[in-house]
């Protein structure tokens, strides 16, 4: 995909700066506008696959070498659903890049835990209220976004009252949990220690 590039360094105005992309036909490309005397941007085209390439600053006499990787692509969220508060959710996807990416949700941002290159772990949930929010996943040091997923976050379900609070040792006792915030989001389990039934 297209990308922006900082690229900093000694720019004088005035001077017309371009840049050449290695195995790019054009090869070279405006710099699109200084930033300021120390910093300069380009916009790097698409590349078919990952790649180390370099870059050329003409008018600088500078080169540099970039690496093309692959954008992060998001497929699923675990669990598919989220109550606010959650510590974190494991985030299915592929080409997630071990400490070089940042979960965003709510605009509180976090580094992306990455587990493997199909499966990571974003935090930013833990103190996200309630609602329908983006879930957006940058590039560390590009503040790029890699990919966007919409995810929503309900309120956490709260327990009031068990009621009866005993029950026979042969169980079959049917208890009534009254609370706040329940929802029918699929099945429901209620767990007893180790043993786990449907609600």
């Amino acid at each position: 995909e297209s990308t922006p590039i900082v690229v900093y360094g000694n720019f004088h105005p005035g001077i017309i700066f371009e840049c050449r992309f290695e195995g790019r036909i054009p090869s070279v490309t405006p710099a699109r506008h200084m930033i300021d005397s120390s910093s300069l941007e380009c916009i790097s085209p698409a590349y078919s696959s990952p790649q180390s390439i370099s870059l050329e600053i003409i008018g600088l006499v500078e080169t540099v070498l970039l690496n093309v990787i692959d954008p992060v692509r998001v497929e699923a969220t675990i669990p598919a659903v989220i109550f606010s508060g959650s510590d974190s959710i494991i985030i299915k996807g592929n080409n997630f890049i071990p400490g070089g990416m940042i979960c965003s949700v709510q605009g509180k941002e976090t580094v992306l835990e990455v587990i493997n290159g199909t499966h990571a772990v974003c935090k930013s949930v833990a103190e996200a209220k309630p609602s329908s929010v983006a879930l957006d996943i940058f590039f560390k040091d590009a503040r790029q976004i890699s990919d966007v997923t919409n995810i929503t976050l309900y309120p956490t379900p709260l327990i009031e009252t068990v009621s009866p609070t005993s029950g026979l040792v042969y169980g079959g006792t049917t208890l009534v949990v009254k609370g706040r915030n329940f929802r029918k989001l699929g099945r429901s389990f209620c767990a007893f220690g180790d043993i786990v039934v449907e609600a």
